[in-house]
């Protein structure tokens, strides 16, 4: 028995000796980064080049990466949620601080009392373009500016006093979790969809552009593109996929003409009003551009199409079907912002045709439902 004990006591000093080199050795090398956050910020993501068919560019460092990035989003918003504006809060006290109080209020009566002349005083606030293309002031200057705090805290290469994107730019003041492209025209950009490997992830902002899709787009382009929605396919609208882009003169600067993979588009610009003296941290100073307009396409029956010009506001929307085809021109100075929203059927099908006219949606079946804040 003494024998034995002796042994073990001798293994325990051998143990014990090991730790302690092995304790030393680890003393000796730098302290590996154990939070996803850190890990995210220490990923280097390829750099987007293609502007025609860059869907799927780099695709295996997104999927590969995904969790660490949903991760790093998590823990990101628990550090930053009391830092940034609380967008639901505010919806929920009152949706015209942020959307256009006349819109707010017109929405309301309606659904209220879904009648087609109060769905009219609705439509009466949209400016008609050309066919299937409608233009409407949306946000409000306190909704444009709350929403860009957001928006560009989760921008990669943002900096808060200089609006210039580049790798030797970040600052403690934003995310810095590395963003996918947009799509596969634009490069410069933020997706904002849990379900996108690459995109921007966190509950406020997720929340706040459902709410926007579920109360405002949805119900007022089946209102605007009555054709395209039936009672008999309540999902041919059901999916839907938000995304910023950027145009500056030295990166993207201008959209090639084509048509979007969308039954319907809204698309709201999101430059800040150039008076607009309050700064935050995440508030950029550049406010205006030149050039950039949007133009549409008007099937004029002789085999060319009539070019429908518009340009953008801080805080405009323009609702169009997806199937119009559009194009912007080139940005000469100063950069543009916008916020792009497609909605879709589910497996990212996209209705063209239209329904015969007893199978489309009533005016109270457009406004029935509302989301649960």
């Amino acid at each position: 028995m003494a024998h034995f004990i002796l042994s073990m006591g001798a293994i325990a000093s051998a143990v014990l000796a090991l730790l302690v080199v092995v304790v030393k050795q680890k003393s000796s090398t730098p302290l590996l980064v154990q939070n996803a956050l850190e890990k995210a910020r220490q990923l280097e993501p390829p750099a987007s080049t293609l502007q025609k068919k860059g869907e799927y560019e780099h695709g295996e460092f997104w999927g590969e990466n995904d969790r660490l990035l949903k991760s790093a989003w998590k823990e990101w918003w628990q550090q930053e949620s009391s830092h940034l504006p609380d967008l639901m809060a505010k919806a929920k006290a009152n949706d015209a601080l942020l959307i256009n109080p006349k819109l707010v209020e017109a929405i309301k009566e309606v659904r209220q009392s879904p009648t087609e002349a109060n769905e009219r005083n609705l439509q009466n606030l949209f400016h008609s373009i050309q066919p299937g293309v409608y233009e409407i002031p949306w946000f409000t200057p306190q909704g444009v500016q709350l929403l860009r705090q957001h928006l560009d805290a989760a921008s990669y290469y943002y900096t808060a006093r200089n609006s210039t994107y580049s790798t030797s730019a970040r600052t403690n003041s934003t995310a810095r979790i590395p963003t996918r492209r947009p799509n596969g025209m634009n490069r410069y950009g933020i997706i904002i969809d849990p379900n996108i490997e690459g995109s921007v992830s966190y509950d406020e902002l997720n929340h706040y552009i459902q709410h926007m899709v579920s109360d405002f787009v949805r119900p007022l382009a089946r209102m605007l593109f009555p054709e395209v929605t039936s009672r008999n396919n309540p999902e041919d609208d059901h999916e839907s996929y938000a995304f910023t882009i950027r145009y500056h003169p030295d990166q993207d600067m201008e959209l090639k003409e084509h048509s979007d993979a969308s039954i319907y588009t809204v698309n709201i610009n999101l430059n800040l009003l150039a008076d607009n003296t309050e700064e935050s941290q995440y508030t950029s100073t550049t406010k205006e551009y030149e050039g950039s307009a949007l133009y549409f396409v008007q099937d004029s029956g002789s085999g060319k199409g009539q070019r429908n010009n518009v340009t953008f506001t801080p805080g405009m929307a323009v609702l169009h079907r997806g199937i119009v085809r559009h194009g912007s021109y080139p940005i000469t100075s100063g950069e543009r912002h916008n916020l792009v929203i497609w909605l879709f059927g589910k497996n990212d099908y996209v209705r063209i045709g239209e329904y015969p006219k007893l199978e489309r949606l009533t005016v109270k079946e457009r406004w029935s439902t509302i989301s649960s804040f």
